[in-house]
């Protein structure tokens, strides 16, 4: 959905093609946005040029040129105040825009801090660690289904949650059975939560490794309630951007004067019969491309703002919610078992975190959001590959303490002779240009086995002098 251009505008110092490149992409593009308005205006203006020209008489021309020339006059918006509204508006839909998506739920940390709370590799602590990060999960995808169309194509009903082991029967039937009020607008998010701040309570003390019963810290308990009161935050705080967007007014009256303005200049460009003579030849534009490109220009404007509104949606620009739910899920599920150890601690074997029920890292997609399954996105240079002859190191040799005070005290012989008559402080001055002559550094390339070579036979030196 996001339509990412980051590894092409890296270079554009190189090359001047660039971002003329990017002009003739279609996907997310301004044309692909802007095009029915340019044919909607396209039309009216030559079916208004057409009706003046072949279907009025003299009466009904002079009213129709009467009416062209008030809307010249006096009918017409002024491009100033147009671009200071629609600046305004776009920059203040931008702002949304980010503001969305910073608070956008990540349960990394609440993670990490499970993992440094409850050690041990035994069948209880996994179990434990399991439950509290399936229900902080289960709270981001709860909320992010009722605010994001996507996401609920993929998660539609709480049978969908129940088949990937997202809840038990028992938790949906709880879910379901809130108080209407309690639910506020479809804000169930905040009841996995509580059940992750009960289990860490009531897991104080837990059965660790060997059997040993291990009790969790004041500090461990409370970062990971922190972290929970910061995922409850960035729900809550979704939910209300969702609710609480730019209001319907200011956005009516955006769209009124673009659309007032559009329609103004497509009558006040009709050519009338005498304009733009040269030398007794009259000619005629029955479609204007100069107007069109400044109407397309401002509808394009209005486009961008109207589609970044809400980027919880389907459209080309919009976040890809999908990709972000399958990497917590993923890197949670993997925080929390063998690569939340240390590596000589790896266990052989590991509880799967979904019950057995699915065997991806993943939720599964429905038929109505397969269209959104896709690779997750890697980073702009993740898959570039550096030439094998630039993957050398570059290392800089610089002289060793011992070599910078010789070449400190000793001066050359030649110098000796020079020095009659000479001032003190330009002696000064000729023996630092020299010292920092000879101690520039010298650069050589090497390659990483002869990097690693160097080290050994440095640190052998060391140890022989040790010796000694």
């Amino acid at each position: 959905m996001t339509v990412t251009y980051s590894r092409n505008v890296a270079l554009s110092q190189k090359s001047f093609s660039v971002f003329l490149k990017l002009l003739f992409r279609w996907r997310g593009s301004v044309y692909k946005l802007v095009w029915r308005d340019l044919v909607v205006f396209t039309l009216v203006y030559a079916a208004l040029s057409l009706v003046y020209n072949f279907a009025l008489q003299d009466g009904g021309k002079r009213l129709f040129a009467n009416v062209v020339t008030g809307v010249r006059e006096n009918g017409r918006i002024e491009v100033s105040s147009l671009i200071f509204v629609l600046g305004f508006y776009t920059s203040h839909v931008m702002q949304q825009r980010h503001a969305f998506y910073s608070v956008i739920p990540c349960t990394d940390a609440f993670a990490m801090a499970v993992s440094a709370a409850l050690r041990g590799r035994d069948s209880h602590v996994l179990r434990l660690r399991q439950t509290l990060v399936r229900y902080a999960n289960l709270a981001c995808t709860l909320t992010l289904t009722n605010i994001c169309l996507p996401l609920k194509k993929r998660m539609p009903t709480a049978k969908h949650f129940i088949e990937t082991g997202f809840m038990t029967e028992q938790e949906s039937e709880i879910i379901q059975n809130l108080d209407p009020k309690a639910k506020g607008f479809g804000r169930t998010y905040w009841v996995p939560l509580v059940w992750a701040t009960n289990v860490i309570t009531r897991s104080e003390t837990y059965v660790g490794d060997r059997e040993k019963t291990t009790e969790i810290s004041g500090l461990n308990t409370s970062r990971m309630l922190d972290e929970l009161h910061k995922l409850s935050r960035s729900c809550n705080q979704l939910m209300s951007h969702d609710q609480e967007i730019i209001p319907l007014v200011y956005t009516q009256m955006v769209t009124l004067a673009v659309y007032l303005y559009a329609l103004g200049a497509v009558i006040a460009g009709q050519f009338l019969d005498g304009d733009h003579t040269t030398e007794g030849l009259n000619y005629n534009y029955y479609v204007p491309a100069a107007l069109l490109l400044q109407i397309g220009f401002y509808c394009g404007w209005l486009r961008v703002a109207e589609t970044l509104i809400n980027p919880l949606g389907e459209d080309d620009n919009d976040f890809d919610i999908n990709p972000i739910i399958n990497r917590n899920i993923t890197v949670s599920r993997q925080i929390i078992g063998k690569h939340g150890m240390c590596p000589e601690q790896f266990a052989e074997d590991e509880v799967d975190y979904f019950t057995n029920k699915w065997p991806r890292n993943e939720l599964p997609y429905t038929v109505a959001s397969k269209t959104f399954d896709k690779e997750p996105y890697r980073g702009s240079f993740a898959e570039y590959e550096v030439r094998s002859e630039k993957q050398k190191f570059v290392v800089s040799f610089e002289p060793d303490q011992v070599d910078i005070e010789m070449m400190t005290l000793q001066e050359p012989e030649d110098d000796q002779v020079s020095r009659k008559g000479v001032l003190p402080s330009v002696l000064r001055r000729r023996k630092s240009r020299k010292t920092t002559r000879h101690l520039r550094p010298r650069m050589k390339t090497v390659s990483i086995e002869e990097l690693e070579q160097q080290r050994k036979r440095q640190t052998k030196v060391e140890r022989q002098t040790e010796k000694c």
